[in-house]
């Protein structure tokens, strides 16, 4: 009963405390005023299906973005309903949206005003918006191109078109991803049960369940439509979500993955051997031969089939994959990870707060004056885009394998996009010249051979020219916790874990010298949760793999029963995370580092 008190007492605070978070997003919206000033002919409203918009409302929406120099401006209805208004506040906070580049945006309203010349870049065929899905899939794919020049604002006399009830779920969905309907079940949960449990404490979470809403919107310029009503029915509403919720893939998904299954099942078709060299009997940075197993992993995140040993050498200590991946294998296992069917997926993840990206770019500040920036490894473009605010003026290009680094280009995330592999593209890197910096974050443990990575980032350099790295930390304690589910192994795309010293060791081979070190710095609170979560996925994979078979009903039931069990345990792993992050920013439990380092000769 005291386990049940207790909870009951801590959901309640949860919810007033996450009431006011709201209250002051909702209370930092902007909102338009009436004005005289006619749009420019550059600018286009996309309209969701059935809303209309007078002259009133495109005039004060004009008027605003020219005086905040807007590129695309999302306009909410004075009225919007509660429950959407509830979740435009959940999923975006207006003072960090702004600032924020790679901010999220998934916010659905009435309409959204873009200039034609970033409609242009964006290039991409788009119906009108026939849900509140819909336009906030779009609001979030233009802000990738409109950066800090986007923001949203209620329009306090624009009148909500109709809305059928199906779309919140959905909507949800798209905001929360895969969490959305086991956070939504757990509290209706616990909000009824804890009535009947703990008829005190119970109605007492209860009551601030259902209050929450008036708290988070009343009284602000969001004069959500129905919201006393939805603060008094509100279980009945989130009931009647979540039986709308699930997974709600844009179109041709699932054609897509039928598409591919066929391509996996011809890949596969000659077993794993195909996707591994021969082990070898040596260390590749001091060539020792006493080697051991230190840890033998699978793959948890896609569950491709295989599996990965990383070996230690015990003269130097390093770690590296043995056997390592084949070409045929990199090709197979990068497959749909971070482009194709996994896109979407790592976006969100990369887009998921800028302040390691941010962390990165301060670490030249007082040690050079960069005019050329080379990202290497670049992905998305994601920390280009980001360090742009601190180093204004300065030339960014990416470098990677993947159709992103394009992406990131039409984005004008980098100026200039290099596809390849770095070491192949060292001679031509070399005519362009005037590459004054080259970062490399959570790049060289991807790479084949770190060695002739730095050595090609040696012979770009001029001297004095400064490399940073970020790696993640094989020394930390984590990895001897958590074993295989240590996030950071990250088999099978991880195939070298160079500790400081060793990277050191290949700096000074190709005349770099070390200048400044983050070994605590760069730790990133997230080794309880990811953990947790490959465990998670290990007791049930994902059932929407074209590699795997297709799952049955019972799979989907055993997957869906799994994480709702064990969301608390995810909620505390993420609560150790936080709390306990100032303890572990330090060498030998920060999980990754990063350094400065200068071109001498």
């Amino acid at each position: 009963m005291s386990f049940w008190l207790f909870l009951a007492g801590f959901m309640a605070v949860i919810w007033v405390l996450d009431g006011l978070r709201l209250r002051r997003r909702a209370r930092s919206l902007a909102v338009l005023a009436p004005t005289d000033e006619e749009p420019s002919a550059d600018m286009h409203f996309i309209t969701r299906q059935g809303s209309i918009l007078d002259d009133a409302t495109r005039r004060a929406a004009a008027s605003f973005a020219n005086a905040h120099a807007l590129n695309v401006l999302v306009l909410l209805p004075g009225n919007m309903p509660a429950a959407e208004a509830m979740l435009a506040c959940q999923a975006i906070n207006p003072e960090q949206f702004r600032k924020e580049r790679i901010a999220n945006a998934k916010c659905s309203g009435e309409a959204i005003l873009v200039r034609s010349a970033l409609l242009e870049r964006f290039g991409q065929e788009y119906a009108p918006p026939a849900s509140a899905r819909d336009l906030a899939r779009l609001a979030d794919q233009l802000k990738k191109y409109a950066g800090t020049s986007m923001d949203l604002a209620v329009v306090p006399w624009l009148q909500a078109s109709p809305r059928d009830w199906r779309e919140q779920g959905p909507l949800v969905e798209l905001v929360f991803g895969g969490l959305a309907r086991p956070i939504m079940l757990l509290q209706v949960l616990l909000v009824v049960l804890g009535v009947f449990l703990i008829p005190g404490a119970g109605i007492a979470a209860c009551l601030a369940y259902h209050l929450q809403p008036l708290l988070a919107l009343g009284g602000t310029s969001v004069r959500a439509k129905g919201l006393l009503r939805f603060a008094i029915f509100r279980v009945f509403y989130d009931v009647r979500t979540l039986l709308t919720t699930g997974p709600h893939h844009p179109a041709g998904r699932q054609e897509e993955i039928e598409k591919s299954r066929v391509q996996y099942r011809e890949l596969m078709a000659g077993g794993t051997a195909p996707f591994f060299e021969g082990a070898r009997p040596d260390c590749p940075i001091c060539g020792g031969t006493r080697l051991k197993t230190a840890v033998s992993s699978r793959d948890w995140i896609q569950f491709k089939p295989g599996v990965f040993t990383l070996s230690r050498c015990l003269e130097c200590q390093h770690l590296f994959q043995n056997p390592r991946l084949s070409i045929a294998g990199l090709n197979f296992y990068y497959k749909d990870f971070y482009d194709g069917l996994g896109q979407e997926r790592s976006d969100v993840v990369f887009s998921h707060g800028s302040a390691p990206y941010v962390a990165r770019a301060k670490m030249l500040k007082g040690q050079a004056e960069p005019r050329r920036w080379l990202d290497v490894g670049a992905g998305h473009g994601h920390f280009c885009c980001v360090a742009r605010d601190q180093w204004p003026g300065v030339s960014f290009d990416g470098l990677d394998l993947n159709q992103g680094v394009l992406d990131a280009a039409q984005r004008g995330w980098i100026d200039r996009a290099w596809r390849g592999l770095f070491p192949d593209l060292v001679d031509t890197l070399a005519k362009e010249g005037a590459y004054d910096v080259i970062s490399m974050s959570h790049y060289l443990e991807h790479t084949r051979d770190p060695d002739s990575e730095i050595a090609a980032a040696a012979k770009i350099l001029p001297q004095g020219g400064h490399l940073m790295i970020e790696l993640p930390d094989p020394e930390s304690r984590f990895g001897q916790w958590f074993g295989s589910f240590w996030m950071p192994w990250f088999q099978p795309q991880h195939q070298h874990m160079l500790s400081a010293r060793n990277l050191e060791r290949l700096l000074h081979k190709h005349s770099f010298e070390t200048l400044t070190w983050h070994r605590g710095e760069a730790h990133q609170p997230v080794d309880f949760v990811f953990s947790m979560g490959l465990m998670l996925n290990a007791l049930a994979p994902p059932t929407d793999m074209p590699w795997r078979k297709p799952a049955t009903i019972f799979q989907r039931l055993w997957n869906k029963t799994v994480f709702l069990v064990c969301l608390p345990i995810i909620i505390v792993a993420r609560i150790l995370d936080k709390s306990m992050a100032p303890l572990f920013r330090r060498p030998g439990w920060s999980n990754s580092y990063r350094v400065l380092a200068r071109r001498m000769a």
